[in-house]
């Protein structure tokens, strides 16, 4: 996978990087060594010379697919429950494929990987979470794990949107002419605003004492690294835009890295098919 930077920064960027200069951010350099606190451009996952957004799937999946022989992929097949034997080992997985179920047997190890909502989903559907909430369900216990699904965190983010001089994407949504244009000159020319993602620069910083009370300095220094920040800012300019109209709008925005609030991930059926709530 390459990474770098994109090959059209934001107009806007320029002066949020002038703006935190001179609110005392020191310059980062695009956040890779490490050091997450300052002010930097960000690197992308772009190919420099196609420039074209790169994936796991377009950089190793596609390639392995072709050169291998002990990889295949299962498409339009949904998991539905993990398989075990008498000793609680993992053998497979039942699966559905277009409504039909069928069974993959595992020689080693089935590796859970389903994302940070429907991980907890499927662990649970197989009988490994809350006792009390898998008995309501009717879901076999098979191992009493109070913490699947607990202590989730999220990032929180917000930010004002106010409308500017110089170019941005949000000006490509709801206008039949930027949107063909900005089309054509990526197309033919690998340039313009779709060069960019859309985001590009970021800012971080760590609470300075007498910012927040002395009990919630004390519970975020326990519960993340020395160097971990406490507040982000990512300069956007087409995230919150209440309504595209065609124009140029802009949104600086302030997230918090450290919050206390806490969320859950449960389950309402024993059927994967049913989304978590």
């Amino acid at each position: 996978v390459h990474v770098g930077y994109p090959f059209q920064v934001n107009a806007i960027s320029s002066w949020v990087d002038k703006a935190l200069a001179k609110m005392g951010f020191p310059e980062a350099q695009g956040f890779s060594n490490g050091n997450l606190l300052g002010r930097s451009y960000i690197t992308h996952t772009i190919n420099p010379y196609t420039r074209r957004r790169e994936t796991a799937s377009s950089s190793y999946l596609r390639e392995a697919l072709m050169e291998s022989n002990n990889l295949n992929i299962f498409t339009r097949t949904l998991v539905k429950q993990i398989l075990f034997d008498d000793q609680n080992h993992a053998t497979g997985v039942t699966v559905s494929t277009d409504g039909f179920e069928w069974q993959i047997g595992a020689k080693r190890e089935v590796i859970l990987s389903a994302g940070v909502m429907r991980s907890p989903q499927l662990l649970m559907v197989s009988g490994i979470g809350p006792k009390d909430h898998l008995d309501r369900l009717g879901i076999p216990v098979r191992s009493d794990l109070s913490g699947v699904g607990q202590n989730m965190q999220d990032t929180i983010i917000l930010g004002p949107t106010v409308p500017v001089k110089v170019e941005s994407h949000s000006q490509l949504m709801g206008n039949k002419e930027t949107l063909p244009r900005a089309i054509r000159e990526y197309n033919e020319q690998r340039q313009g605003l779709l060069t960019n993602p859309g985001q590009d620069y970021f800012a971080f910083e760590k609470h300075q004492p007498g910012m927040l009370k002395e009990s919630t300095a004390a519970d975020i220094d326990a519960a993340f690294p020395d160097d971990w920040p406490t507040f982000s800012y990512i300069a956007l300019d087409d995230t919150f835009v209440p309504q595209y109209d065609g124009k140029n709008y802009f949104s600086m925005s302030a997230a918090l890295m450290t919050p206390f609030s806490r969320g859950t991930v449960t389950i309402n059926s024993n059927d994967t098919a049913n989304p978590p709530i």
